[in-house]
């Protein structure tokens, strides 16, 4: 996302990858005070090495219970938020592509405007085209995201 500063927290259910949230929620933190430090942070947060809270932010160390307790305490979020952050927290530190699979369905599920469907106007003149059967190709692919 970003890290430009801003009056408004990051939303949580914008990220794909739990280490960009918490860098753009230390940016807007750092926004609205500039004395805040990862120093602050760890203190607010309960945490003893302020290091290591940074390692974590940057995706270096991982997020294990201890400090997803301390995080979802510290990071002030609703229910639903909440429970999304802890999903993208498994999500990004998945390690098999059946994990990823497995909680990016979860991810989807928070989804707050679901995803609209399109018919295809002139379904003729669409399946007759050329690039149809290579389109279906790429779809079949098990290791390529079919997002857009």
């Amino acid at each position: 996302m970003t890290t430009l500063k801003s009056r408004t927290p990051p939303d949580v259910k914008l990220y794909h990858n739990a280490s960009l949230y918490l860098q753009d929620y230390y940016s807007y933190r750092k926004g609205l005070d500039e004395r805040f430090s990862y120093e602050t942070w760890s203190t607010e947060l309960g945490f003893e090495n302020r290091s290591y809270l940074r390692l974590v932010i940057l995706g270096q160390r991982p997020i294990n219970d201890g400090i997803l307790d301390l995080l979802r305490m510290g990071l002030g979020l609703e229910a639903t938020d909440l429970e999304y952050f802890v999903v993208l927290v498994q999500y990004t530190q998945s390690k098999s592509a059946e994990q990823k699979k497995f909680f990016a369905k979860q991810l989807m599920s928070y989804a707050s405007t679901p995803l609209e469907v399109i018919e295809a106007q002139n379904h003729f003149e669409f399946l007759s085209r050329p690039l149809l059967p290579k389109l279906q190709t790429l779809l079949s692919f098990e290791d390529l995201t079919k997002n857009i």
